[in-house]
């Protein structure tokens, strides 16, 4: 799903550059997106496209993994909730 063209999120675009001082970051980074990425439900493996629509705007899209529902074994449901009587 699609963030309205109404919503704003001042996202930034972070170069981490301290291995030049001994550190061990050299990476480049997104902040601002937490909120977002939770009020989407996204989860690991799944991932987001960003659109630049001009020169400062960009889109930007959740597109989820697919999910397969997990049975539970009668084992595991005897392990949680204990023998039926």
């Amino acid at each position: 799903m699609d963030l309205d063209i109404d919503s704003v999120f001042i996202v930034n675009f972070i170069f981490y550059n301290n291995k030049l001082f001994q550190g061990t970051r050299l990476e480049y980074r997104l902040t601002g997106l937490t909120r977002w990425l939770k009020d989407k439900g996204l989860r690991v493996g799944d991932s987001i496209e960003i659109a630049r629509i001009s020169r400062v705007d960009y889109t930007i899209k959740a597109i989820k993994a697919p999910r397969q529902a997990k049975k539970l074994s009668e084992e595991s449901w005897t392990a949680i909730y204990g023998k039926a009587k």
